[in-house]
C-alpha cells in the first residue's frame, strides 16, 4: 500500500511539471488529456471551468513570445484515499522571439508564483481537477 501511495504522489508531481512543459510548447490537446472535464483553473482570481474555457486561455497565448515556466519545490500529499494535492513554486520568464534566428531577445521581468494543483483518481487514472497559481508578490 505504501509503495502505491508513493507512486501516486510521484505521478501527480510529474503531472504538475508536465502541464507547464506542454504549455510552453503550445500542446493544448495533450494538456487537456490529463485534465478532468470539469477542472477549474483559477487565473487572476477568476475561475475558468471545463476544457473549452481552458482551451481558450491556452490557445490565446501569443506565439511570438518565448516563455518558460520552471516548476520547483513540488511537494505532493494525500488529502483523501483518491485525492492528492501538489504545491509548488513557479518561475515564469518570457521574451519576444527575435526577428532573426540567433538575434537578441530582451526578456521581460521574471515572475514568481506559488501553485496548488488538486488531482483525483477515477477509474485508476489521476486527473487534474483544480489549479491555482497566484503571484507571491
Amino acid at each position: 500500500m505504501w509503495e502505491q501511495e508513493q507512486l501516486a504522489l510521484q505521478c501527480c508531481e510529474r503531472m504538475s511539471r508536465r502541464f507547464y512543459w506542454l504549455l510552453d510548447r503550445h500542446e493544448t490537446d495533450q494538456i487537456l488529456g490529463m485534465v478532468h472535464e470539469a477542472c477549474t483553473w483559477m487565473r487572476a482570481g477568476a475561475p475558468h471551468t471545463g476544457h473549452e474555457a481552458m482551451r481558450r486561455i491556452m490557445d490565446g497565448r501569443p506565439r511570438d513570445v518565448l516563455g518558460r515556466h520552471l516548476v520547483c519545490n513540488a511537494v505532493a500529499g494525500m488529502t483523501g484515499p483518491d485525492e492528492i494535492e501538489v504545491t509548488f513554486d513557479l518561475l515564469y520568464q518570457a521574451a519576444p522571439k527575435p526577428a532573426e534566428p540567433g538575434g537578441p531577445a530582451l526578456p521581460q521581468p521574471a515572475r514568481l508564483l506559488s501553485g496548488l494543483d488538486r488531482y483525483r483518481r477515477e477509474g485508476g487514472a489521476w486527473t487534474l481537477v483544480f489549479k491555482e497559481v497566484p503571484p507571491l508578490f
